[in-house]
């Protein structure tokens, strides 16, 4: 089984454990470097990179899935398909060879993860609350504009 393969039967679990998200596979000679798909539903979008271990990053996607680390959701999904398993990791920790976020049998891993990456897309980011506040105070500030427009 390809890596090609493996994204594709991917992206079709996604599609369907995700009713209305939208997947987008990047894959030509100008996205050099970027993850492999996003995934946008719920107001979230995740990057992920697809991976057939053994696998080491490097050169110039390795940079990239790097900086998006530090301002986006990133994750690898990595299929070991000797050990049947699929695990799913951020590049900050597969960087630190620190435990992955997710390990699924092969055997339902496609749609195991696609059922992880909807389930991030659920959970409320540490970061929520203080947008919510923010955007509160921006909106009480430009109450008096707003009403006096009317």
């Amino acid at each position: 089984m390809t890596e090609s393969d493996l994204t594709k039967r991917f992206i079709e679990a996604l599609r369907r454990t995700m009713p209305g998200a939208v997947v987008f596979k990047h894959a030509d000679a100008w996205t050099a470097g970027i993850p492999d798909l996003t995934v946008s539903w719920r107001g979230v979008t995740t990057w992920v990179e697809v991976k057939k271990l053994p696998y080491r990053a490097r050169g110039i996607q390795r940079v990239r899935v790097q900086q998006l680390g530090r301002v986006a959701r990133v994750f690898y999904v990595m299929y070991d398909v000797e050990k049947k398993a699929v695990v799913v990791i951020t590049p900050e920790r597969f960087e630190r060879g620190e435990t992955a976020e997710f390990v699924a049998d092969f055997s339902g891993g496609h749609r195991a993860v696609a059922d992880f990456i909807a389930f991030t897309h659920h959970q409320t980011w540490p970061l929520l609350p203080a947008i919510l506040a923010a955007r509160q105070a921006l909106s009480a500030d430009f109450r008096p504009a707003l009403e006096g427009a009317r």
